[in-house]
């Protein structure tokens, strides 16, 4: 596999005490620059961010790792019931993003 690309993504962010914090991450793809330009793959390292702050949830707040259900059914019930909290309290206490108040 080639890497056709790569380019810094800058972030910005205040902890809760209000210290601004700046990182450049580095990403990296194999789609050449003609399938993918600049806004999709940064679209494409949003969405793998999305995915990461799924199963950082499941990892901290349900201690998934740590479950020790792994017969029958009871892992993809126990799942399907994370899942469910998860998506009602998306619903319930879903803020705005900063895209949506930027705009």
């Amino acid at each position: 596999m080639l890497l056709h690309q790569g380019l810094p993504i800058e972030r910005t962010t205040w902890d809760r005490r209000g210290r601004r914090q700046h990182e450049v991450a580095y990403d990296i793809t194999s789609l050449p620059p003609d399938r993918a330009g600049e806004a999709r793959v940064l679209g494409l390292a949003r969405g793998h961010w999305t995915i990461e702050g799924l199963h950082y949830i499941c990892d901290v707040t349900y201690d998934e790792d740590r479950c020790r259900i792994r017969t029958g059914s009871a892992p993809r019930a126990m799942a399907t019931l994370r899942n469910l909290a998860m998506a009602s309290c998306a619903s319930t206490f879903q803020a705005p993003s900063f895209a949506q108040t930027a705009c």
